[in-house]
C-alpha cells in the first residue's frame, strides 16, 4: 500500500501530547482525522517519538499508509486544508512499503528555551522564566558531561507502567546552551540534546536539574554525580515546565525524499 512520510510543525499548548488519547485533543488523533477526510477510514500512521502535552514540534516526522497513491505534494496541501491552524505539515515524501517513522531513525534533537529578564514574557510564551541566574557559567559545564553513554534516569520521570523498569542507558551524541540579548535586556538560553532515544520527561529533567545549579540551588558536584546514578539518586532541581520544550529534528540514516509544500 502507498505509504508516506510526513514532516509536522505545531504549537503543543492546544495538545494532550501526540499519542492517541481518549477523549483528549492529540496530534496522532487530528492526524487521523484529517485522512480519513481525504484518503477515507483506516489510514495507519506511526510516529517518530512520541511527545508529552505541552510540548512543541518543529520537524515530528510521521509514517503514514493509505489507500490512494497520492502526489507527495497534494498529498501535503490537502491534510493542512483539513487541519487546526496549530499543526501543519510543512513536507512530505514517497517511501518504501514498510518504512517506519520510528524505527529508521538515526537520532533526535531537542531543545529546550529558558528567558532570564525581570519581566516575564507577555508574548512568547514557549519558555521558561527565571529574572535572573546566579551562576550561569555552570551551564555548559552540566551540559557537555552530558555527552557520551549514560543512564539518566535520574533526571526522568516515571510512566508507572512496564517502560520504567526498560534499559535506562542512552548514548548522547551533542549537549550544549547557546545564548543570545534579548531586546531590552536579559538573555535567551537554549539548550540542545541529541541522541537516539530520551527517556519519559528526561529532558525536562536535564533542564531543571542545570537551572538548579545555575541557581546555586545545587552544586555542580551534585549534578555530575547523578549522571549514571540511576532513579535512586535525590533529585536534582525541579522538573521544568513543558512549554519551553520543542523537537527540533529527527535525524534518518537514509533521509527520506522529502518534497516541500507549494
Amino acid at each position: 500500500m502507498p505509504t508516506f512520510a510526513l514532516e509536522l510543525e505545531f504549537d503543543g499548548a492546544g495538545y494532550a501530547g501526540t499519542a492517541l488519547q481518549r477523549d483528549q485533543r492529540t496530534v496522532q488523533g487530528e492526524l487521523r482525522r484529517a485522512l480519513e477526510r481525504i484518503d477515507g477510514p483506516g489510514a495507519l500512521t506511526r510516529s517518530s517519538g512520541r511527545l508529552d502535552a505541552g510540548v512543541h514540534a518543529e520537524a515530528l516526522v510521521v509514517s503514514c499508509i493509505l489507500s490512494k497513491d497520492w502526489e507527495p505534494g497534494a498529498l501535503g496541501r490537502a491534510i493542512n486544508g483539513n487541519l487546526d491552524h496549530d499543526c501543519r505539515v510543512l513536507r512530505v515524501a514517497a517511501v518504501a512499503e514498510g518504512w517506519d517513522a520510528l524505527q529508521a531513525k538515526s537520532r533526535k534533537t531537542y531543545a529546550y528555551r529558558v528567558i532570564e529578564r525581570a519581566a516575564a514574557p507577555a508574548l512568547e510564551r514557549r519558555s521558561w522564566h527565571w529574572r535572573r541566574l546566579v551562576f550561569p557559567q555552570h551551564l555548559q559545564t552540566c551540559a557537555h558531561a552530558l555527552v557520551g553513554e549514560h543512564d539518566l534516569s535520574a533526571f526522568a520521570g516515571l510512566r508507572n507502567d512496564g517502560s520504567d523498569s526498560g534499559d535506562p542507558v542512552r548514548k548522547y551524541a551533542a549537549a550544549g546552551w547557546s545564548s543570545a540579548p534579548l531586546p531590552g535586556g536579559g538573555t535567551e538560553w537554549t539548550f540542545c540534546i541529541t541522541g537516539l532515544g530520551f527517556l519519559y520527561k528526561q529532558v525536562r529533567g536535564l533542564v531543571g536539574g542545570q537551572i538548579a545549579v545555575a541557581m546555586g540551588q545545587h552544586s555542580l558536584d551534585e549534578f555530575l554525580a547523578a549522571i549514571g546514578a540511576g532513579r535512586s539518586h535525590p533529585k536534582i532541581g525541579q522538573m521544568a515546565p513543558s512549554e519551553g520544550l520543542r523537537l527540533e529534528r529527527v535525524a534518518y540514516r537514509s533521509p527520506p525524499a522529502w518534497q516541500a509544500l507549494f
